[in-house]
């Protein structure tokens, strides 16, 4: 089965689980113009938020989010390693469940992002940063 998602916000229900799309700005001036868009995945009456590649700490997530609590969180790695991103996930997001990913593999981390990306989730989350990597979360 295909879905095609349009417009702004998009909500699609099935077999117990929804899928609410929010069209969100990618992050980057260059990627203006690319369409873009979030997920809040419900299950279980728990919630999983991936923004994907959106600007960073927008207004319009957290809007979206206002009467959501979070179960769970996966975050491209810059939402942690930019103080407007921290503050965003703790006071705007706060997730019960932090992962991050999208981070480069140990070979090819030229910048050290994997070790900004790890002081900045410190024990309050996970980091998905080995190829194939596996975790068990209870949320």
């Amino acid at each position: 089965e295909q879905i095609l998602i349009c417009g702004d916000d998009f909500v699609h229900h099935g077999d117990g689980i929804f899928l609410r799309f929010l069209r969100l700005p990618h992050e980057g001036a260059v990627y203006a113009d690319t369409v873009h868009y979030g997920i809040l995945i419900g299950i279980g009456g728990k919630h999983i938020l991936i923004p994907g590649d959106c600007a960073t700490a927008h207004p319009r997530l957290a809007e979206f989010l206002k009467d959501v609590t979070v179960d769970l969180a996966l975050l491209n790695f810059p939402w942690l390693g930019l103080q407007k991103g921290r503050a965003f996930v703790k006071k705007t997001i706060k997730p019960a469940h932090v992962i991050a990913y999208h981070l480069p593999f140990e070979e090819d981390d030229c910048f050290g992002y994997r070790k900004a990306a790890q002081k900045a989730i410190g024990s309050d989350g996970i980091l998905l940063w080995d190829p194939l990597q596996q975790i068990t979360l209870d949320i």
